[in-house]
């Protein structure tokens, strides 16, 4: 394979994850939390709701460093929110729960 073959299949490579990437980016999702008995929720995209989540992402993460605080995914997202709660609501008896909207 010559140098220039390289650097095309890689410029091809980079080019389908750049599309990927903004497939991801570009998609809307609505998380809902529940707490004692009421119901809130939000919508955006990943990055937006890592913005508005920011805070109790932080706190989870001061008290339990493996907690992610830039998330790229929304399974991980949800994930690090809930576990985030986990840590800072340890005493609470109702803590508040995150997920997807369907």
């Amino acid at each position: 394979m010559k140098m220039n073959d390289k650097q095309e299949i890689i410029s091809q490579i980079e080019a389908k994850a750049g599309v990927q990437e903004a497939k991801n980016a570009a998609k809307v999702y609505t998380l809902k939390w529940e707490r004692r008995g009421s119901e809130r929720s939000t919508s955006g995209t990943v990055e937006q709701l890592t913005r508005y989540f920011g805070y109790t992402l932080e706190c989870g993460n001061s008290y339990n460093p493996k907690i992610n605080r830039k998330p790229k995914t929304i399974k991980a997202l949800v994930s690090a929110i809930n576990r985030s709660y986990e840590e800072t609501q340890a005493s609470c008896y109702e803590r508040t729960y995150v997920y997807v909207a369907q």
